[in-house]
């Protein structure tokens, strides 16, 4: 009979045969939930990181894009402005005024293109931010709410460990009384059999 002592005609089952108690269960699960928090806090930290990281270089991308597209259009205005000049001066110069507005127009259509393919990069990089921007939000919401669940764990463990010990405290003493009544059970049965 495993965890049961018979003394005289009584038996009494020993206190380590009991099995840990649901609250025990619930503090080691608790435990486990915080460890699993903790995990899953890193991870979402980590891409954050990495969020902002790429936020970072879309924002520096955008500002260099904005730069070029800056440039361009002041160099197509100074263009524009040396060919006015040029049909200026040049009124009694025809052919030369040819030959330079031709090269000025060929130029002037180059940078049109440019300005166009930069506007359309500059598009999409708006839509990179934008895309950044929301992921980064996502992540502070789970953040938040990771957090939330954590505290919510830490402060169940807590309890729950707390409980344990005044458990374990009244284990104690209840198998001091039973030691202590076990002692008396045997010195009574001692009396009574002289």
């Amino acid at each position: 009979m495993d965890g049961v002592e018979i003394v005289g005609s009584r038996r009494v089952r020993s206190v380590k045969d009991a099995k840990p108690s649901s609250r025990t269960r619930e503090l080691h699960r608790a435990r486990r939930d915080t460890g699993r928090y903790k995990e899953i806090r890193w991870t979402i930290e980590s891409s954050k990181t990495e969020t902002e990281s790429d936020l970072s270089n879309a924002k520096k991308m955008v500002k260099d894009l904005s730069s070029m597209i800056d440039e361009s259009i002041n160099m197509t205005k100074t263009q524009m402005r040396y060919i006015e000049r040029l049909e200026k001066w040049g009124k009694g110069q025809q052919g030369a005024v040819v030959v330079a507005k031709r090269n000025e127009n060929y130029e002037y259509t180059q940078v049109m293109r440019e300005l166009e393919y930069l506007k359309i990069e500059l598009f999409k990089l708006k839509l990179d931010v934008a895309s950044v921007m929301k992921d980064k939000s996502r992540v502070k919401k789970e953040i938040v709410a990771s957090n939330s669940m954590m505290l919510t764990c830490l402060a169940t463990a807590e309890v729950l460990k707390k409980e344990t010990e005044e458990a374990n405290e009244e284990q104690v003493l209840v198998k001091l009384a039973r030691i202590k009544a076990l002692k008396e059970l045997a010195y009574i049965e001692a009396q009574v059999e002289q």
